[in-house]
């Protein structure tokens, strides 16, 4: 402020100076005054002219202090806003890390129940896994009492156990020996034993799957087993060998028995189907066929 005002008093007398001069020029020269008197009429001007440029200087610094009050003012005004601004942004600030902090402290929560729930979950397993252990050894003593038991009822090495019998498929001691049906009864019976007699369904299926998993899916012709059944009596009449008639015709292949070009196919055999485990049963040459054979006798 104090630079502007003297820049201004500067001007002033400068201009001053310059129109004394003009004034020189343009008019005569007047009687020369007394030194004093001129000192004083120029002083009197001078502090005329300092009287207006002090007048002036003190309107311009006073539009000037406004313009500067109002500059103030606007950037006053700014710094307020952005200060609202700036505590309207803290507080959501704040309030988002109270929100990730209450978070947080559920999540440390959870972490902290799901890890008892883990360990508790370890040690029912572990129990668990104790008992199956226990169950699986008891399993093993259960299958070796029974085989122990099975054995000690009379069912010889090789021969299979179902229900109330014992089968032994010939095939378990020889898997290339194939015989007629009466040599094939002549070894059952000196095993104390009889070629098998199928009278259940039940039967009927473990027949079949024995075949199965001794043969596999051979031919029938190259995978039969003699039964204890035949129809040398009446042609027809199928009887196995307890004297009991066979009555049904669900076990027998389709288009069996035939006693094909009447050459005596007067005895029974059984095979493995793959299309129909059920459908099993041919006939065949008693003599003049040889098959393996299956034999059974009762749990002593």
């Amino acid at each position: 402020m104090e630079n502007f005002q003297r820049r201004n008093l500067d001007s002033i007398k400068g201009q001053f100076f310059h129109y004394l001069e003009s004034c020189r020029q343009v008019f005569p020269p007047v009687p020369a005054l007394p030194n004093h008197r001129l000192v004083v009429l120029g002083l009197g001007l001078l502090n005329a002219i300092l009287l207006i440029a002090v007048i002036a200087t003190g309107i311009n610094c006073a539009k000037a202090r406004q313009g500067s009050l109002h500059d103030t003012h606007a950037a006053a005004a700014e710094l307020l806003g952005g200060l609202d601004d700036l505590m309207s942004n803290h507080s959501n600030v704040v309030e988002a890390r109270d929100t990730a902090k209450s978070a947080l402290d559920t999540a440390v929560q959870n972490h902290a129940q799901m890890k008892k729930q883990i360990t508790e979950l370890k040690v029912i397993n572990d129990k668990y896994q104790r008992q199956m252990e226990a169950m699986e050894k008891e399993k093993a003593s259960l299958k070796a009492n029974y085989t122990a038991l099975v054995e000690s009822c009379g069912c010889p090495s090789r021969w299979t156990h179902f229900m109330s019998s014992c089968y032994l498929f010939s095939t378990a001691e020889n898997q290339k020996l194939k015989k007629n049906w009466d040599d094939s009864r002549e070894d059952c019976i000196r095993r104390e034993a009889d070629l098998v007699i199928v009278d259940s369904p039940e039967e009927q299926t473990f027949v079949s799957h024995n075949i199965e998993s001794l043969i596999g899916s051979k031919p029938f012709w190259d995978s039969s087993f003699w039964l204890g059944l035949r129809d040398t009596e009446i042609e027809g009449t199928w009887v196995w060998l307890n004297n009991v008639t066979e009555v049904e015709q669900r076990f027998w292949r389709d288009g069996e028995p035939n006693d094909s070009g009447h050459h005596g196919e007067d005895c029974g055999a059984s095979y493995y189907s793959e299309q129909n485990p059920w459908k099993t049963r041919n006939d065949a040459n008693c003599r003049g066929t040889r098959l393996y054979w299956i034999c059974e006798k009762a749990l002593k």
